[in-house]
């Protein structure tokens, strides 16, 4: 069972930790939306600017709204239905023993 998250990205992530391509499908997909949805503190309520900026923090491609709009659709970000107010979904539990960088404070 594969329980590096940054192995598994390994192809996807440049030399600062930022998702460089985003991969199409599969397990690797998921596994960086659970690499960018790290990235947020539990418990926290952000602005879509502040989810904005965060996912910005973490990718290079320049597509934050579809990794926004993947980050709702597979409930590891929820938001208001105004979208006033978004915060961190559930902890997936594809990988086991993942060490992952703590969230950046914005």
């Amino acid at each position: 069972m594969i329980n590096d998250i940054q192995t598994l990205l390994k192809n996807h992530l440049d030399d600062e930790g930022k998702l460089s391509q985003w991969p199409s499908k599969g397990i690797k997909k998921q596994a960086a939306l659970q690499y960018i949805a790290s990235k947020f503190e539990r418990g926290a309520d952000y602005t879509e600017a502040e989810v904005n900026a965060m996912i910005n923090q973490w990718h290079t491609f320049n597509d934050t709204g579809i990794l926004r709009k993947e980050l709702i659709n597979n409930n590891f970000l929820f938001r208001q239905r105004d979208g006033q107010r978004y915060w961190r979904g559930k902890d997936c539990e594809l990988f086991s023993g993942v060490h992952l960088l703590p969230p950046l404070s914005l």
